[in-house]
């Protein structure tokens, strides 16, 4: 009964959709989305089916030529208790997704895409500290950054030395030195094609899918926690938005203030709910009262060997 509730209310949003995203029946025509980088399609829109909500979606070719993704990598004063929260140990900084974007551009990397993932620690009040812990496996550039949490195995979505992309749950004991860049969620909503029944609520949240070949992925960005603007959705409704989008694989990334996508957008080329930074990056999702958080991980995605996208 459940899943055929969850399908009548996804059908009934989709039909509703088709006014300004490509839906056909039960599929999705990503070709009737306009590429706005090499390898990267986005669209935005509305919906009023089960409830109001404010969607990105995104689909990236991983096969793209030179098109590569980074991973925040160790904070300052690694390995050192924080000083806000001495239980907990330093491994990442906290930054909001533009600025991770903005220090690799500085840097010299043309990253034109970036989302929030990963749940960390602490997080508790005052909420704003000013380092990050307890994110489950995490490598950049090859350095592993923090590691699986014994009591909770998190699904990781990951890219290997020799440029293979894949979703899985590594366990203690696992070789996974063969990853340069690796990145946890929460745990799967949509796994081998089967979305999977949670018992959550209504959040804002940020989702990652695969399909079966690995070689598109899916970003979904839903905006909640603002009544009659974006209510937001459960984890298992992003997991059958990840299906009829493509996917096969799909992770519940991170939920609440955190969900963040962020591109950048000299010219203009992406429509949000939210009006471009002056810095040239734009936010388009618009989370409670404008705000965007400080992350404990970020992930972008950049061209090797190209400036095409400027």
């Amino acid at each position: 009964m459940k899943k055929a509730v969850l399908f009548t209310v996804i059908t009934a949003a989709l039909s509703l959709f088709a006014r300004v995203a490509p839906w056909e029946g039960n599929t999705f025509d990503w070709n009737k989305v306009e590429e706005q980088y090499p390898g990267i399609r986005h669209c935005s829109f509305s919906a009023s089916v089960p409830r109001p909500n404010k969607i990105n979606i995104v689909r990236i070719d991983l096969a793209t030529p030179g098109l590569n993704f980074a991973v925040t990598p160790r904070g300052d004063n690694y390995g050192k208790p924080m000083p806000d929260a001495p239980k907990y140990n330093i491994v990442t900084r906290r930054e909001r997704t533009r600025d991770f974007m903005m220090k690799h551009r500085s840097a010299g990397r043309d990253m034109v895409i970036a989302a929030n993932t990963a749940p960390w620690a602490p997080w508790r009040s005052p909420w704003n500290h000013t380092y990050a812990a307890n994110m489950g496996l995490l490598i950049s550039d090859g350095i592993q950054v923090d590691r699986i949490n014994k009591k909770n195995f998190r699904p990781v979505f990951f890219r290997t030395k020799d440029g293979k992309y894949g979703m899985q749950i590594f366990k203690p004991g696992d070789d996974y030195s063969h990853l340069q860049q690796a990145v946890s969620g929460f745990y799967f909503n949509l796994h081998e094609g089967k979305v999977v029944e949670r018992a959550d609520r209504l959040m804002p949240c940020c989702s990652f899918g695969l399909d079966k070949s690995c070689r598109y992925l899916y970003i979904i960005i839903i905006d909640g926690r603002q009544k009659n603007f974006s209510e937001g959705a459960t984890s298992k409704e992003t997991g059958a938005f990840l299906k009829k989008l493509g996917a096969y694989n799909g992770i519940y990334m991170d939920g609440g203030g955190s969900a963040t996508l962020t591109v950048w957008d000299k010219t203009g080329k992406f429509k949000g709910f939210k009006k471009p930074h002056e810095d040239g990056t734009h936010t388009l999702n618009h989370q409670p009262r404008g705000y965007e958080r400080l992350v404990g991980c970020n992930v972008g995605f950049f061209y090797d060997n190209s400036k095409q996208s400027k």
